[in-house]
């Protein structure tokens, strides 16, 4: 029966091994899980639930949860909202002994705070501070040290860096204080600054000043100029004296905005500012009262009604439609991992008697869904990036040390990026290879090393003259990439010198698909506006066979052969034997193809996967599937008769997958998941559809066309891929009006159009509307429902 299966099954990784594992409820029912959870938070008006779980989190990873829950609030168009409800709470919470630290300390809601300020305000501080601090970071004579234990206690030097450390301090408060830059703030900063105002005056009955101080300077502007990073300013700081030139100048006007003057003894060398810092301390005062006021206020409304009101409530489908599930796998992993101390604080709660009926239902409504929650499928990739997360740990701490070395080697050893041979007309070509750049390459302080290994790859020749770039975009995970294409790399690129931007002629984006538009906004980073027209999308890398000679193209063999997205594994059966294979997804099943014939060996219906097995020190992913019919092969013999032959138990049923790492692996596990999200998966397999085709000299060929999520594969009787067409790539398709079961075709890469003839036509047309839906995350765009 199934559990001699899954015993059966249990023996091939070994008994009792260490492993996360799923059921088939797991991920079919994946959608009405996270359709729950969802509703719990996007009811939680008053922000209690999402409190008591940031609370319960441990606290390494509650700026993790608070980025997920601002951004799922900022969906909804309640973050503003919902984080004064959680000032409120917390100024309510503190005791009138420990007013003086308010808000200075690392709870959930100074964590929800910076992520939410950090999402609406870091164009903001950009533009403020960004001329300033590449001042501060370019100039290499520029020395600011003013402890005279640093400096060997020479009170020439020490005179001569006080003076220039005030005047770069006045420089900086010049431009904070600009109350025509300040017109630019965003109103949610100013209206948090407010909120903070008026209730520490309310509850705490003291000057409010100081409070109002530590989100403006201490959770905002301090924390920009000294960790410019962060907030995407510039790229990375890699001098050791330009980040403390920065320390100092942050510590200096961080001290004018504090209420408390007197220095602590270890600092005593900053007395000697004393006299600076209290001339400049009412400008700061009055600074904070115009951040506190309303621009658009008018007379006898309250200020910023407009921010609060309440805006129309949105469905849970259009939430879904919004949603980035990435989001959804880090939220699910994080309840997943803390349940046990997450159910016992509601469970605390529920008790209490200041905690409302309403908010006692949604917690006993909750906690069984809570109790019930399978391992999120991003457990898979979690140890890798603990170890990443150590080793760029690793390099903050060592500064340019053996860390950052190994990473450069990394990156290197990737080839990620690579120089090619000359184009026709002997221009240089560099190739970027999008999924073999890894996200920790351009986490933190890993940007810096990206930006030096990029500059020793091309540095020494992008000066010379016109070069191009191939952006080989194909296979490219949106969930992994979706922030780093949209704002880190551009942030890196944008810190190369004018020879990069000036003298890049063309860069072609080669298979591009959902991400197209992204990787054009990474391309326009580097590119002068000018250049925006010289980006071009290639949807056959063929295609540059009219700027580079076809031998001369330098694109992974991967890329030629699949132009969307497609996982490769090596597959192992029962006796050990190895067999590299691709994997690709349609709507609710699983396809294995030859590497080398290109042919679709089998599909799997996503429904018949029994159970999921990930053992944890490995990179493999094993899948169990429903044999309880046996199957039976197929082959013809040498006098061309059929033969029948069974196989055996662990070759039906049992499916091992070895990958190149536990990222790629994780891949596949989130795509089984986001399919079960997304679509019914009990439904029958998504159908063939058998054409002929007619090709420019009026040949007729027999093919099947098979969707898959982001493609559509040309079969032949025999399953073999003649040629594979990306979704993004379709331009339009429609009746043709010459014949009654004709369909014509256009592809954005090819001058023609194609003329197809199907039996079955209506429905064909039905499944390219819902395919192409599918894919594209909205509604069909009008080009493609046109007729042809």
């Amino acid at each position: 029966g199934k559990k001699k299966k899954m015993r059966q099954g249990s023996e091939l990784w070994g008994e009792g091994a260490s492993q996360t594992s799923w059921s088939s409820s797991d991920f079919l029912d994946c959608g009405s899980t996270y359709n729950s959870i969802l509703k719990f938070f996007m009811a939680d008006d008053d922000g209690t639930l999402t409190r008591i779980v940031g609370e319960a989190i441990d606290q390494t990873e509650q700026d993790l949860y608070a980025s997920v829950m601002v951004e799922m609030s900022e969906y909804e168009g309640k973050g503003l909202r919902l984080l004064r409800k959680l000032l409120r709470f917390e100024i309510e919470s503190i005791e009138q002994s420990l007013k003086g630290s308010a808000l200075r300390g690392n709870s959930f809601c100074t964590r929800f705070e910076t992520a939410f300020v950090k999402n609406v305000g870091s164009n903001y501080l950009k533009k403020m501070l960004e001329p300033l601090i590449k001042n501060v970071l370019n100039d290499d004579t520029l020395f600011l040290e003013v402890d005279p234990m640093k400096c060997g206690d020479q009170e020439r030097i020490l005179e001569k860096n006080r003076k220039l450390l005030r005047e770069q301090v006045s420089l900086f408060l010049e431009r904070i204080l600009d109350r025509n830059l300040l017109s630019e703030m965003p109103r949610e900063i100013r209206a948090i600054a407010d909120e903070i105002d008026r209730e520490t005056r309310k509850h705490l009955g003291d000057d409010s000043n100081n409070i109002v101080a530590g989100f403006l300077m201490l959770r905002y502007i301090s924390t920009g100029i000294v960790i410019p990073e962060s907030w995407r300013i510039v790229a990375g700081v890699s001098s050791a004296s330009g980040r403390r030139n920065l320390v100092l100048i942050a510590k200096i006007i961080q001290n004018i905005a504090n209420s408390k003057m007197k220095q602590q003894n270890k600092e005593d060398y900053m007395s000697f500012f004393s006299d600076f810092m209290t001339e400049s301390r009412s400008q700061m005062l009055n600074w904070f009262q115009d951040v506190c006021s309303d621009p658009l206020q008018s007379e006898g409304r309250e200020k910023w009604t407009d921010l609060y009101k309440n805006r129309p409530s949105i469905s849970l489908e259009e939430m879904k439609g919004k949603l980035d599930l990435q989001l959804m796998f880090t939220l699910h992993r994080l309840l997943y991992t803390y349940k046990d101390r997450i159910s016992n604080a509601l469970e605390s709660c529920n008790r209490s008697r200041s905690t409302s009926s309403r908010m006692k239902r949604t917690i006993a409504e909750f906690i069984p869904t809570l109790t019930a929650l399978c391992a999120s499928p991003e457990i898979a990739r979690k140890k890798g990036a603990i170890s990443r997360a150590a080793e760029l740990e690793s390099i903050r701490s060592n500064g340019t040390g053996d860390s950052e070395s190994q990473l450069f080697a990394l990156m290197k050893e990737s080839k990620f990026l690579y120089q090619g041979p000359a184009d026709k007309i002997g221009r240089p070509i560099f190739y970027i290879i999008a999924d073999r750049l890894r996200p920790e390459f351009v986490e933190g302080e890993g940007g810096l090393t990206l930006t030096v290994f990029i500059d020793s790859v091309m540095g020494q020749v992008v000066g010379n003259g016109p070069y191009a770039v191939v952006a080989d975009v194909s296979r490219v995970s949106i969930q992994t990439w979706k922030s780093h294409l949209h704002s880190t790399l551009p942030a890196v690129f944008s810190s190369f010198g004018r020879s990069y931007r000036k003298n890049v002629a063309d860069i072609w984006i080669v298979h591009p698909g959902i991400l197209s538009s992204a990787i054009v906004n990474f391309a326009c980073s580097i590119a002068s506006t000018k250049m925006k027209k010289k980006i071009r999308s290639i949807y056959d890398w063929k295609e540059l066979s009219k700027f580079i000679d076809t031998g001369n193209v330098m694109l992974p063999d991967s890329s030629r052969e699949f132009i969307t997205k497609y996982h490769q594994v090596i597959k192992v059966n029962s006796k050990g034997k190895r067999q590299n294979r691709i994997i690709k997804f349609t709507q609710n099943s699983i396809l294995n193809i030859d590497e080398k014939s290109r042919k679709i060996q089998n599909e799997k219906a996503l429904s018949s996967i029994e159970a999921i097995f990930c053992p944890k020190d490995s990179t493999e992913l094993v899948l169990q599937f429903n044999a309880s019919e046996p199957l039976r092969e197929k082959k013809k013999t040498m006098f061309s008769k059929l033969e029948i032959t069974s196989k055996p138990f662990e070759d039906i049923a049992i499916r091992r997958y070895l990958f190149e790492n536990q990222q790629d692996r994780a891949d596949v596990l989130e795509d089984i998941f986001m399919s079960g999200y997304k679509h019914d998966l009990r439904q029958p397999l998504t159908e063939d559809f058998k054409v002929v085709k007619i090709n420019k000299a009026g040949k007729k060929q027999d093919r099947i066309f098979k969707f898959t999520v982001d493609s559509l594969l040309n079969l032949d009787d025999t399953g073999k891929i003649h040629s594979e067409f990306s979704l993004g790539g379709i331009e339009g398709f429609g009746e043709d009006s010459f014949d009654p079961n004709g369909i014509c075709l256009k592809i954005k890469s090819e001058g023609v159009m194609r003329r197809i003839v199907c039996k079955e036509k209506r429905r064909l047309l039905d499944k390219f509307r819902e395919a192409i839906n599918n894919y594209k995350g909205d509604e069909i765009r009008e080009e493609y429902l046109k007729i042809i």
